[in-house]
C-alpha cells in the first residue's frame, strides 16, 4: 500500500510568491508590452495597495479609449 501524502495549503506562501520581485518582474513586463503593443495613447501603471499579489493596469487617454472602442486597438494587444 502507497504511503498517504497530506498537502496542506499556505496562504502566506502564496502570497510571498505572488508578491515577489520576479513575479513583479513578469507582470510589468508585460503591461509594459501590452501598452507599447497598444500604441503611444495608452501606458501602463503598476498596481499598489495589493494584499495577495502583484498587478497593474493598461489604461487610455480620451484619444486612446475611443480607439479601443472603435478599432479594439487594445484588446488585440492583449491576445499577442
Amino acid at each position: 500500500m502507497g504511503a498517504r501524502i497530506v498537502i496542506e495549503h499556505n496562504s502566506a506562501g502564496w502570497a510571498e510568491i505572488f508578491k515577489s520581485d520576479g513575479m513583479k518582474a513578469v507582470v510589468d513586463a508585460a503591461g509594459e508590452r501590452i501598452a507599447a503593443e497598444a500604441g503611444e495613447h495608452f501606458e501602463y501603471t503598476p498596481a499598489t495597495n495589493n494584499n495577495f499579489t502583484v498587478g497593474g493596469f493598461v489604461s487610455g487617454d480620451a484619444e486612446g479609449n475611443v480607439m479601443e472602442a472603435e478599432d479594439k486597438v487594445l484588446t488585440r494587444a492583449v491576445h499577442k
